[in-house]
Protein backbone atom coordinates (compact mmCIF):
# COMPACT_ATOMS: atom_id res chain seq x y z
CA UNK A 1 0.00 0.00 0.00
CA UNK A 2 1.35 3.44 -0.92
CA UNK A 3 0.30 6.92 -1.04
CA UNK A 4 1.16 9.06 -3.85
CA UNK A 5 -0.26 12.85 -4.03
CA UNK A 6 -3.46 12.72 -2.69
CA UNK A 7 -4.20 9.12 -4.16
CA UNK A 8 -4.47 6.23 -2.34
CA UNK A 9 -3.80 2.80 -4.13
CA UNK A 10 -4.11 -0.66 -2.73
CA UNK A 11 -2.62 -3.76 -4.79
CA UNK A 12 -3.47 -7.54 -3.85
CA UNK A 13 -1.56 -10.32 -5.75
CA UNK A 14 -3.91 -13.31 -6.99
CA UNK A 15 -2.72 -16.00 -6.59
CA UNK A 16 -3.72 -19.64 -7.85
CA UNK A 17 -1.27 -22.68 -6.00
CA UNK A 18 1.12 -20.62 -5.08
CA UNK A 19 1.48 -19.25 -8.44
CA UNK A 20 0.59 -15.80 -9.42
CA UNK A 21 -2.31 -14.80 -11.73
CA UNK A 22 -2.41 -11.12 -11.58
CA UNK A 23 -2.83 -8.21 -9.50
CA UNK A 24 -5.81 -6.04 -8.33
CA UNK A 25 -5.43 -2.42 -8.20
CA UNK A 26 -8.03 0.25 -6.31
CA UNK A 27 -7.18 4.12 -5.63
CA UNK A 28 -9.24 6.50 -4.58
CA UNK A 29 -8.93 10.21 -3.44
CA UNK A 30 -7.20 10.85 -0.15
CA UNK A 31 -3.83 10.04 1.25
CA UNK A 32 -5.94 7.99 4.31
CA UNK A 33 -4.79 4.56 4.47
CA UNK A 34 -7.22 1.41 4.12
CA UNK A 35 -8.72 -0.13 7.17
CA UNK A 36 -7.55 -3.54 7.57
CA UNK A 37 -11.77 -4.60 7.37
CA UNK A 38 -11.34 -3.00 3.75
CA UNK A 39 -7.68 -5.01 2.59
CA UNK A 40 -9.52 -8.25 4.17
CA UNK A 41 -12.93 -7.46 2.03
CA UNK A 42 -10.76 -6.72 -1.31
CA UNK A 43 -8.00 -9.93 -0.35
CA UNK A 44 -11.31 -11.48 -0.11
CA UNK A 45 -12.87 -10.90 -3.78
CA UNK A 46 -9.30 -11.14 -4.96
CA UNK A 47 -9.11 -14.71 -3.91
CA UNK A 48 -13.01 -15.18 -5.22
CA UNK A 49 -11.82 -14.13 -8.76
CA UNK A 50 -8.50 -16.15 -8.88
CA UNK A 51 -10.79 -19.30 -7.69
CA UNK A 52 -13.31 -18.54 -10.29
CA UNK A 53 -10.25 -18.31 -13.24
CA UNK A 54 -9.03 -21.41 -11.98
CA UNK A 55 -12.17 -23.56 -12.11
CA UNK A 56 -12.85 -21.82 -15.62
CA UNK A 57 -9.54 -22.93 -17.18
CA UNK A 58 -10.22 -26.65 -16.00
CA UNK A 59 -13.19 -26.49 -17.01
CA UNK A 60 -11.46 -25.10 -20.79
CA UNK A 61 -8.96 -27.88 -20.22
CA UNK A 62 -11.68 -30.43 -19.63
CA UNK A 63 -13.49 -30.11 -22.56
CA UNK A 64 -10.20 -29.29 -24.95
CA UNK A 65 -9.48 -32.82 -23.43
CA UNK A 66 -12.69 -34.68 -24.02
CA UNK A 67 -12.59 -33.20 -27.88
CA UNK A 68 -9.15 -34.21 -28.06
CA UNK A 69 -10.61 -37.98 -26.63
CA UNK A 70 -13.07 -38.31 -29.46
CA UNK A 71 -11.08 -37.12 -31.95
CA UNK A 72 -8.63 -39.72 -31.68
CA UNK A 73 -11.49 -42.16 -30.54
CA UNK A 74 -13.36 -41.36 -34.23
CA UNK A 75 -9.64 -41.70 -35.93
CA UNK A 76 -9.53 -45.12 -34.96
CA UNK A 77 -12.78 -46.00 -35.31
CA UNK A 78 -12.85 -45.05 -38.75
CA UNK A 79 -9.38 -44.43 -40.61
CA UNK A 80 -7.71 -46.81 -38.72
CA UNK A 81 -10.11 -49.48 -39.20
CA UNK A 82 -10.25 -48.34 -42.76
CA UNK A 83 -6.45 -48.32 -43.54
CA UNK A 84 -6.46 -51.58 -41.82
CA UNK A 85 -8.74 -53.19 -43.89
CA UNK A 86 -7.10 -52.00 -46.85
CA UNK A 87 -3.71 -53.56 -45.93
CA UNK A 88 -5.56 -57.21 -45.55
CA UNK A 89 -7.64 -56.67 -48.49
CA UNK A 90 -4.46 -56.07 -50.31
CA UNK A 91 -2.58 -58.87 -48.80
CA UNK A 92 -5.19 -61.03 -49.96
CA UNK A 93 -4.92 -59.96 -53.18
CA UNK A 94 -1.38 -60.18 -53.72
CA UNK A 95 -1.55 -63.72 -52.41
CA UNK A 96 -4.18 -64.64 -55.08
CA UNK A 97 -1.49 -63.37 -57.72
CA UNK A 98 1.30 -65.18 -56.10
CA UNK A 99 -0.53 -68.41 -56.29
CA UNK A 100 -1.71 -67.75 -59.42
CA UNK A 101 -4.84 -67.34 -61.64
CA UNK A 102 -7.12 -69.54 -61.21
CA UNK A 103 -10.84 -69.75 -62.48
CA UNK A 104 -13.16 -67.16 -61.38
CA UNK A 105 -10.07 -65.78 -59.50
CA UNK A 106 -10.05 -62.71 -62.13
CA UNK A 107 -14.06 -61.91 -60.83
CA UNK A 108 -12.81 -61.35 -57.31
CA UNK A 109 -9.90 -59.68 -58.19
CA UNK A 110 -12.11 -56.96 -59.60
CA UNK A 111 -14.17 -57.21 -56.83
CA UNK A 112 -11.11 -56.94 -53.88
CA UNK A 113 -10.16 -53.66 -55.70
CA UNK A 114 -13.50 -52.01 -56.07
CA UNK A 115 -13.35 -52.69 -52.11
CA UNK A 116 -9.83 -51.47 -52.09
CA UNK A 117 -10.67 -48.12 -54.10
CA UNK A 118 -14.25 -47.44 -51.99
CA UNK A 119 -12.32 -48.17 -48.15
CA UNK A 120 -9.30 -45.24 -49.71
CA UNK A 121 -12.33 -42.98 -50.75
CA UNK A 122 -13.68 -43.24 -47.07
CA UNK A 123 -10.65 -42.96 -45.45
CA UNK A 124 -9.83 -39.50 -47.57
CA UNK A 125 -13.19 -38.07 -46.55
CA UNK A 126 -12.79 -39.00 -42.53
CA UNK A 127 -9.37 -37.87 -42.96
CA UNK A 128 -10.28 -34.18 -44.85
CA UNK A 129 -12.92 -34.48 -42.16
CA UNK A 130 -10.67 -34.54 -39.17
CA UNK A 131 -8.31 -31.89 -40.46
CA UNK A 132 -10.92 -29.65 -40.51
CA UNK A 133 -12.44 -30.12 -36.91
CA UNK A 134 -8.85 -29.25 -36.03
CA UNK A 135 -8.44 -26.00 -37.22
CA UNK A 136 -10.16 -23.21 -34.76
CA UNK A 137 -13.13 -21.66 -35.64
CA UNK A 138 -13.98 -17.74 -34.55
CA UNK A 139 -17.68 -17.69 -34.69
CA UNK A 140 -17.90 -13.97 -32.72
CA UNK A 141 -15.27 -12.55 -35.48
CA UNK A 142 -16.53 -14.59 -38.87
CA UNK A 143 -20.61 -15.49 -38.26
CA UNK A 144 -22.49 -19.24 -38.41
CA UNK A 145 -23.08 -18.55 -41.98
CA UNK A 146 -19.65 -17.87 -43.33
CA UNK A 147 -18.30 -21.02 -41.10
CA UNK A 148 -20.29 -23.18 -42.22
CA UNK A 149 -20.06 -22.33 -46.13
CA UNK A 150 -16.17 -23.03 -44.88
CA UNK A 151 -16.96 -26.56 -43.68
CA UNK A 152 -19.24 -26.87 -46.95
CA UNK A 153 -16.42 -25.94 -49.13
CA UNK A 154 -13.68 -28.13 -47.28
CA UNK A 155 -15.45 -31.56 -46.56
CA UNK A 156 -18.56 -31.74 -48.30
CA UNK A 157 -17.57 -30.07 -51.27
CA UNK A 158 -14.05 -32.50 -51.76
CA UNK A 159 -16.45 -35.76 -51.65
CA UNK A 160 -18.40 -35.13 -53.63
CA UNK A 161 -21.36 -34.60 -51.92
CA UNK A 162 -23.62 -31.33 -53.81
CA UNK A 163 -23.86 -29.36 -50.38
CA UNK A 164 -26.08 -26.10 -50.39
CA UNK A 165 -26.92 -23.49 -47.65
CA UNK A 166 -29.47 -21.16 -48.07
CA UNK A 167 -29.80 -18.43 -45.03
CA UNK A 168 -31.45 -15.32 -44.49
CA UNK A 169 -29.18 -11.81 -43.76
CA UNK A 170 -28.62 -10.58 -40.63
CA UNK A 171 -29.62 -13.66 -38.08
CA UNK A 172 -30.31 -12.60 -34.62
CA UNK A 173 -28.92 -15.31 -32.41
CA UNK A 174 -26.10 -14.44 -29.38
CA UNK A 175 -22.42 -16.25 -29.77
CA UNK A 176 -23.99 -18.82 -27.21
CA UNK A 177 -26.55 -20.23 -29.62
CA UNK A 178 -24.49 -20.05 -32.79
CA UNK A 179 -22.11 -22.06 -31.05
CA UNK A 180 -24.47 -24.46 -30.47
CA UNK A 181 -26.25 -24.32 -33.75
CA UNK A 182 -22.67 -24.85 -35.85
CA UNK A 183 -21.65 -27.91 -33.81
CA UNK A 184 -25.35 -29.41 -34.14
CA UNK A 185 -25.20 -29.14 -37.84
CA UNK A 186 -21.02 -30.39 -37.92
CA UNK A 187 -22.87 -32.86 -35.69
CA UNK A 188 -25.27 -33.57 -38.66
CA UNK A 189 -23.09 -33.21 -41.69
CA UNK A 190 -20.29 -35.76 -39.99
CA UNK A 191 -23.52 -38.32 -39.57
CA UNK A 192 -23.97 -37.74 -43.47
CA UNK A 193 -20.82 -38.04 -44.46
CA UNK A 194 -19.62 -41.38 -42.66
CA UNK A 195 -23.43 -43.40 -42.96
CA UNK A 196 -25.73 -41.65 -45.41
CA UNK A 197 -24.16 -42.28 -48.80
CA UNK A 198 -25.63 -39.17 -49.93
CA UNK A 199 -25.42 -37.58 -52.86
CA UNK A 200 -26.85 -33.84 -51.92
CA UNK A 201 -27.20 -32.01 -48.66
CA UNK A 202 -29.32 -29.05 -48.21
CA UNK A 203 -29.17 -26.72 -45.15
CA UNK A 204 -31.48 -23.92 -44.60
CA UNK A 205 -30.84 -21.55 -41.87
CA UNK A 206 -34.14 -19.02 -41.77
CA UNK A 207 -35.45 -16.52 -38.99
CA UNK A 208 -39.25 -15.71 -38.14
CA UNK A 209 -40.38 -13.09 -35.81
CA UNK A 210 -39.48 -14.63 -32.83
CA UNK A 211 -37.52 -18.31 -33.88
CA UNK A 212 -34.40 -19.14 -36.04
CA UNK A 213 -34.58 -22.62 -37.83
CA UNK A 214 -31.90 -24.81 -38.66
CA UNK A 215 -32.75 -27.48 -41.24
CA UNK A 216 -30.30 -30.36 -42.50
CA UNK A 217 -31.68 -32.07 -45.59
CA UNK A 218 -29.53 -35.37 -47.14
CA UNK A 219 -30.76 -37.65 -49.88
CA UNK A 220 -28.89 -40.69 -48.61
CA UNK A 221 -29.89 -44.07 -46.98
CA UNK A 222 -31.84 -43.05 -43.78
CA UNK A 223 -32.75 -45.16 -40.75
CA UNK A 224 -35.19 -44.97 -37.85
CA UNK A 225 -34.63 -42.34 -35.56
CA UNK A 226 -36.89 -44.00 -32.97
CA UNK A 227 -33.57 -46.75 -32.97
CA UNK A 228 -31.14 -45.29 -30.43
CA UNK A 229 -28.46 -47.61 -31.05
CA UNK A 230 -28.61 -46.43 -34.89
CA UNK A 231 -28.94 -42.65 -33.96
CA UNK A 232 -25.91 -43.80 -32.03
CA UNK A 233 -24.00 -40.76 -29.45
CA UNK A 234 -24.07 -38.36 -32.06
CA UNK A 235 -27.71 -37.79 -32.26
CA UNK A 236 -27.58 -37.46 -28.14
CA UNK A 237 -24.71 -35.05 -28.53
CA UNK A 238 -27.28 -32.90 -30.90
CA UNK A 239 -30.04 -33.43 -28.39
CA UNK A 240 -28.12 -32.19 -25.35
CA UNK A 241 -27.08 -28.89 -26.96
CA UNK A 242 -30.38 -28.28 -28.52
CA UNK A 243 -31.59 -28.60 -24.84
CA UNK A 244 -28.99 -26.47 -23.31
CA UNK A 245 -30.33 -23.45 -25.72
CA UNK A 246 -34.17 -23.99 -24.66
CA UNK A 247 -34.77 -25.25 -28.63
CA UNK A 248 -36.21 -27.93 -30.20
CA UNK A 249 -35.49 -30.57 -32.15
CA UNK A 250 -37.38 -32.84 -34.74
CA UNK A 251 -36.02 -35.58 -36.70
CA UNK A 252 -38.05 -37.12 -39.48
CA UNK A 253 -36.10 -40.35 -41.87
CA UNK A 254 -37.66 -43.46 -43.24
CA UNK A 255 -34.98 -45.85 -44.54
CA UNK A 256 -33.94 -45.31 -48.17
CA UNK A 257 -35.21 -41.80 -48.01
CA UNK A 258 -33.10 -39.92 -46.34
CA UNK A 259 -33.28 -37.79 -43.43
CA UNK A 260 -34.23 -34.10 -42.22
CA UNK A 261 -33.32 -32.84 -39.32
CA UNK A 262 -35.10 -29.80 -37.86
CA UNK A 263 -34.20 -27.16 -34.99
CA UNK A 264 -36.09 -23.97 -33.57
CA UNK A 265 -34.36 -21.68 -31.33
CA UNK A 266 -35.36 -18.48 -29.83
CA UNK A 267 -34.02 -15.35 -31.54
CA UNK A 268 -31.68 -12.98 -29.39
CA UNK A 269 -31.85 -9.09 -29.80
CA UNK A 270 -28.28 -8.41 -31.08
CA UNK A 271 -27.17 -4.80 -31.73
CA UNK A 272 -24.55 -5.74 -34.40
CA UNK A 273 -25.66 -8.10 -37.16
CA UNK A 274 -23.48 -9.77 -39.21
CA UNK A 275 -23.09 -9.73 -42.56
CA UNK A 276 -24.06 -13.02 -44.87
CA UNK A 277 -21.61 -15.19 -47.33
CA UNK A 278 -22.62 -17.37 -49.90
Amino acid sequence: MQAAGQLSLLIIPMFVEENLLGLIGISREGSSPYRTDEIARITALAEEIASFISTDRRRQLTIALAERQRLVRDLHDSVTQKLYSLVTMTEVAQARLDAGLETGSEVILVQIFSRIGEYARQALKEMRLFLFELQPINLEREGLVTILNQRLAAVEGRADIKARLLADDNISLSLEKEVALYYIAQEALNNILRHAAAKSVNIHLKQGKVNVLLQIEDDGCGFDPKRDDKGGMGLRNMRERVSQIGGKMKIVSTPGKGTRITVIVGKDRRSKARPRWR
